[in-house]
Parts: structure tokens; sequence; C-alpha cells
């Protein structure tokens, strides 16, 4: 019934005003909540702070070429996300332990802790003996609203 309802005053609402809405109220459920990075589409991305078209579609491509993420320090790897970008989005990124162990063990690739090996590496890049050998560890922290800026604090 509300369906039909809806379908009958759709033509009655201004649909630039529906649509405004609408973002307004998805943008303050990502500001709430958070998205989880690792599942979340390049659309929902773009209403996450600091983060537009470009960058989303650069966070999904750096996903699929190099799989999920394992922490939010990852985020400075994608391209075209630089500090200010960082400091802005990451505390509405969350990331899943858990998905991270499901995926990793359908991949084969756990290492020490149960979390996968990923390396950080930039393609095109000179890799130094050091750079070369980093493996990325998740963080607990990763998964809540807290921002990487006051990890030192929460972790006290």
């Amino acid at each position: 019934m509300f369906l039909s309802f809806l379908s009958a005053v759709k033509h009655d609402v201004s649909q630039t005003l529906l649509k405004a809405t609408l973002d307004s109220v998805v943008e303050e459920c990502v500001s709430f909540v958070g998205v989880d990075i690792n599942i979340c589409s390049e659309i929902l991305l773009r209403h996450i702070a600091g983060l537009n078209a470009s960058r989303a579609k650069n966070i999904i491509e750096w996903r699929e070429k190099s799989g999920p993420f394992v922490n939010r320090e990852q985020l400075k790897d994608v391209k075209g996300l630089g500090p200010k970008t960082f400091q802005q989005c990451a505390g509405f990124i969350r990331i899943n332990q858990e998905y991270i162990r499901t995926f990793c063990s359908q991949q084969g690739e756990l290492v020490a802790g149960g979390h996968k090996a990923v390396t950080s590496e930039k393609p095109g890049k000179k890799k130094s003996k050091v750079e070369a050998n980093v493996v990325q560890q998740p963080n607990p922290l990763d998964q809540t609203c807290i921002h990487p800026e006051s990890y030192h604090i929460a972790q006290r």
C-alpha cells in the first residue's frame, strides 16, 4: 500500500530536491556509522568526507588490484589520496578484521597472527630493502570510529 502511495506522489516531488535529501541522509549515515572500505561501492565512497568520484574510483581500483585493505594506513598508497584527504576520510572508513581473516583464508595467504601479508609497494618505484619487506598488519582500531590521529590516546 505504501509503495503504491509513493508511486502516485513521486511525480509531485521535485526530483532534484528528492536526490539532495536522499544524498544528505546517506552522508549522515556514513558519518555516523562509517563504511567498510573492503565491501562498499564506489558510489557510497563518494559520500565520505574528502572523497570525490576520482578518489573513490582509485580506491576501488587499488582494492581490485591489491586485494582488501588490511589497515587504514594503506589508503596512503592510493593514487590521488594525499595527507589532507587521508585526514578527512580516515575516521569514516572501517576495516572489518573478520572479513580480512576470511578473505585471506580463502586465498591461502595467512601469516603469523592469521592475517594476510601485504607489502607496501608502489609500481614503478624503486624498492628499498626495508620497503620491500614491510608486512602490513591489521590494527583493531581500524574497525572503530577512532581517528588514526587519536590511536595513541586510545592505546593508553
